[in-house]
């Protein structure tokens, strides 16, 4: 399926990235509210991914969320403008992708030594060159597994055992380190803004979920434009 492209405009936006403490600690906000620590802008450090809040309402509008409880078969312009109302600005590679996610539960944030704990969902690893290089794909809940309802995701798992395959919503960026100038770090970055459920449920029964992606190439973290062009072409075409 050939990938769609969006720019974004509107600074209405709900979701936004922002800069804070001098231009150093780099932030997905939700209404202006901080949602997670990204990083700092440091190209050599760690990544840095550490959830400050949880959203407590959908972002998805309730005919966008039917369809995507139905499943998409198509990305379809529709969609990605209703999409597009909630996204930050900039520029955008749109398209169906799919995964098996792993649940990983809740833990240290990555590359910090912070008390805070984190849980996501993980993909399979998607290239390794040495033992040092390599690209990993993580998705980031906006809301915590325990506040998940457990008849719902049951029901997903029914569904997908039926054979039909709903879809989930993300925010996503890549995040390329060099860490301490040598080791090549690369990660494909997905913050789910709808699916919850569904990504649990396939992550329980070990079953591949289509997630409708928009890859943001303005706010990702990325030295030069290769980087974005290699994980849109691994993953998005």
């Amino acid at each position: 399926m050939t990938y769609a492209t969006l720019t974004v405009t509107d600074t209405k936006s709900r979701l936004s990235f922002k800069l804070r403490a001098n231009n150093w600690w780099y932030y997905l906000d939700i209404d202006d509210d901080k949602l997670y620590l990204l990083s700092n802008t440091c190209g050599t450090c760690e990544a840095i991914f550490s959830q400050v809040s949880n959203a407590k309402l959908p972002l998805a509008p309730e005919e966008l969320s039917q369809q995507l409880r139905l499943g998409l078969k198509e990305v379809t312009q529709p969609i990605i403008d209703t999409v597009a109302t909630i996204l930050p600005v900039g520029d955008y590679i749109v398209n169906l992708i799919k995964v098996t996610p792993k649940f990983v539960p809740s833990r240290k944030p990555i590359g910090s030594d912070s008390n805070k704990r984190l849980e996501y969902y993980k993909g399979k690893e998607i290239f390794s060159t040495n033992q040092e290089d390599s690209f990993f794909e993580r998705f980031f809940p906006l809301v915590q597994s325990k506040l998940l309802q457990r008849p719902i995701i049951d029901s997903y798992k029914t569904k997908i055992k039926n054979g039909e395959m709903p879809t989930a919503l993300a925010l996503s960026l890549v995040d390329v380190r060099f860490i301490s100038g040598r080791i090549l770090a690369w990660q494909l970055v997905h913050f789910l803004l709808d699916g919850h459920h569904k990504m649990m449920a396939a992550s329980e029964l070990n079953v591949p979920l289509n997630i409708l992606s928009f890859l943001s190439k303005t706010n990702s973290f990325i030295s030069n434009n290769e980087f974005f062009d290699e994980v849109v072409k691994l993953r998005y075409t």
